[in-house]
């Protein structure tokens, strides 16, 4: 039997143009990082604001030796090469490419440690005509596990991408509405085969 997931300890509301994100994690990511250092993020692209923030916060993630990993939806090779850049990474290991349809439903993503976690708007979306609603968990330990668990699946079932400027995939390309047309024509399972 499934058990619904622990009410949110943190607040839901309507995210002013990343204002609550930047707090978030401006204030919980030392102390994830000084506890058990590592960041998972699902974004829709490198361009996402929740790696906009945490670019902020380069120089924490390198003296904490963090582990970061990304799963991105649209990885181009420019915008791959970017964030490894923004975020001082030392290859494009610890980036996946989303590259299943049906990750398209996914939402944007971010745990930092074993307390702390934001999820963001779905994928699917235009970021220029979302509506932004987001949601923050400080402190609930079971909805952060919860969510490195999603965090995890949707790693497994994701891209390897090659080195940067041996090219990304065309597949790794595609837009998102190219993507939510692949879905209705696909169907394809989420896991491998």
């Amino acid at each position: 039997m499934l058990t619904p997931p622990p009410a949110n300890s943190g607040n839901d509301a309507p995210l002013k143009p990343g204002s609550q994100l930047s707090q978030f994690i401006s204030q919980h990511l030392p102390t994830a990082l000084a506890a058990k250092g590592r960041v998972g993020i699902i974004a829709r692209s490198s361009s996402s604001p929740v790696l906009e923030f945490l670019s902020e916060h380069r120089s924490a993630l390198i003296h904490a030796v963090a582990e970061v990993r990304i799963v991105l939806l649209e990885a181009s090779d420019k915008g791959v090469s970017g964030l490894i850049e923004r975020l001082s990474l030392v290859s494009a290991a610890p980036i996946r490419h989303a590259s299943r349809p049906r990750l398209i439903d996914a939402h944007e993503q971010l745990v930092m440690g074993d307390l702390w976690c934001w999820y963001g708007d779905s994928m699917r979306r235009d970021p220029r005509k979302r509506d932004a609603f987001a949601s923050f968990s400080a402190g609930n330990a079971e909805l952060a596990r919860l969510a490195w668990l999603s965090f995890n699946r949707i790693w497994q079932v994701s891209d390897a991408l090659p080195s940067v400027g041996a090219g990304i995939p065309a597949a790794a390309t595609e837009t998102a509405s190219a993507l939510a047309i692949a879905v209705a024509a696909r169907r394809e399972p989420l896991s491998r085969q």
